[in-house]
């Protein structure tokens, strides 16, 4: 038997390595020109593919395969507690403040500060404090990303602030019917009145 075999697709001649094994026999095309039909069919077809994807995942051989790939990738306690060690020295506590600072300049960490400081607030004050990040944004959206107030939009000079109508202090809440978009002179123009 020859150890060489020509391929349809591409003509070259290739050692019998290069080439897929179906049912004992090699397939006509190399493995080179199987890849690139297989990745030209998928980019044709990419609801297919992600409906395959899904099935499989659902299917008894692709859950059993995400067990195997979990387990193989679960720390050990003695990871565990390395990371503790780490995350208490000077290194990992930069670590960790570099990872906060950076998503707290993000709309995400900007509107998660904000939650998180009014549900301290709503904790010692017995207030409601439901405004999501989501609703945020839709109150952003509804006022053009400019101050309720001035009407100018936002930028690094004008930075944009959450303004309660009715104050925290005077018994209003931090929900999205009482939140609206303020620049901060107007914000700080504003104080603790009621509009």
């Amino acid at each position: 038997m020859s150890m060489e075999k020509k391929c349809t697709k591409c003509g070259r001649i290739l050692p019998l390595t290069d080439f897929y094994i179906d049912r004992g026999s090699p397939r006509p095309s190399c493995k080179e020109c199987c890849k690139k039909k297989s990745q030209e069919w998928r980019e044709a077809n990419p609801d297919k593919v992600k409906a395959i994807g899904v099935a499989y995942r659902s299917s008894e051989a692709g859950a059993e395969k995400r067990r195997v790939w979990l387990a193989k990738r679960a720390k050990t306690p003695e990871q565990i507690e390395y990371q503790k060690q780490w995350a208490k020295t000077e290194k990992g506590k930069e670590a960790r403040r570099r990872r906060v600072n950076r998503f707290a300049k993000t709309d995400k960490g900007f509107a998660a500060n904000k939650r998180r400081h009014a549900r301290r607030r709503a904790a010692r004050d017995n207030i409601i404090a439901t405004l999501t990040a989501d609703e945020w944004k839709r109150i952003l959206e509804k006022y053009d990303y400019r101050c309720a107030y001035c009407g100018m939009p936002f930028s690094e000079r004008l930075p944009i602030t959450q303004d309660h109508v009715i104050p925290i202090s005077k018994g209003g809440d931090h929900t999205k019917e009482n939140v609206v978009p303020a620049c901060k002179p107007c914000n700080s123009r504003k104080k603790d009145k009621e509009l």
